[in-house]
């Protein structure tokens, strides 16, 4: 990641209605899906994919131990103890002892992997049987701007193209729902603006940036209203998509 933009990030995930909204969307995700599934087990173990400073370990605390893997260690700490539970390395690479959690998150990860099958497949391995893999990914190639070059995305994700994968390696889905309806209106807004304006200088940059604060709690609002309303439409239109996948016993086929 880009050093300004990782100093920026810290804020950006505190106050910033998009990642505000994301925290709803998921605190709604585990307590509609995964708390059941797993309430007779907790304390369960949890693992998070692409940890960066451990910034999402509150949403998943209060059920048991969390710890992650994040691949770039120049991320600050606010406590020593968080620091200590995260581990630097390629999650494609590092040893893990299988079937050691009970659930495992990876938050906007997987479309950063170009092998992301591989990956898939390996987060089974040290899900315990009947673990949850929490993903959450950006959705409808349709969707690509500027904004996932310079992050880096190898893909965006249908509905239909994450259930292949889900069931490609293994898993069933137990949810999936889209996010974030009208960001989705205004990429392709963008998208049609720049074939009338390719050369506009303005469109062509990606920054994000913290609205007044007014216009942040507005649209962090909105979103959280109509991300609740997606619930309902396993594959309607949205910037983002929500996955719930539940390890099946059945010895998986290579």
């Amino acid at each position: 990641m880009d050093s300004t933009y990782r100093a920026f990030y810290s804020d950006l995930h505190t106050i910033h209605w998009w990642w505000r909204a994301r925290e709803h969307a998921i605190e709604r995700t585990i307590l509609r899906h995964i708390f059941p599934r797993l309430k007779s087990r907790i304390p369960i173990d949890i693992f998070e994919i692409g940890a960066a400073s451990g910034m999402n370990f509150h949403i998943f605390r209060s059920m048991g131990s969390i710890s992650g893997i994040e691949i770039d260690n120049n991320w600050s700490f606010d406590s020593q103890a968080i620091n200590n539970s995260i581990i630097y390395a390629d999650f494609s690479t590092v040893c893990l002892l299988p079937e050691t959690y009970d659930l495992v998150v990876a938050l906007d990860v997987i479309e950063h992997i170009q092998n992301d099958s591989f990956v898939m497949k390996k987060v089974r391995t040290i899900l315990k049987p009947g673990g949850i893999f929490l993903v959450n990914v950006p959705a409808w190639n349709q969707l690509w701007t500027q904004h996932d070059v310079v992050n880096c995305h190898y893909r965006r994700y249908s509905p239909s193209s994450l259930n292949s994968l889900a069931l490609s390696c293994g898993y069933r889905i137990l949810s999936m729902h889209s996010l974030f309806f009208w960001p989705a209106l205004g990429k392709l807004l963008i998208k049609l603006v720049k074939r009338v304006l390719p050369s506009n200088e303005f469109l062509q940059k990606s920054q994000i940036k913290i609205p007044p604060y007014l216009i942040n709690i507005f649209l962090t609002q909105l979103s959280k209203l109509e991300n609740r309303i997606l619930e309902h439409f396993p594959s309607g239109p949205g910037s983002s998509l929500i996955a719930v996948l539940i390890k099946e016993d059945a010895v998986l086929k290579t």
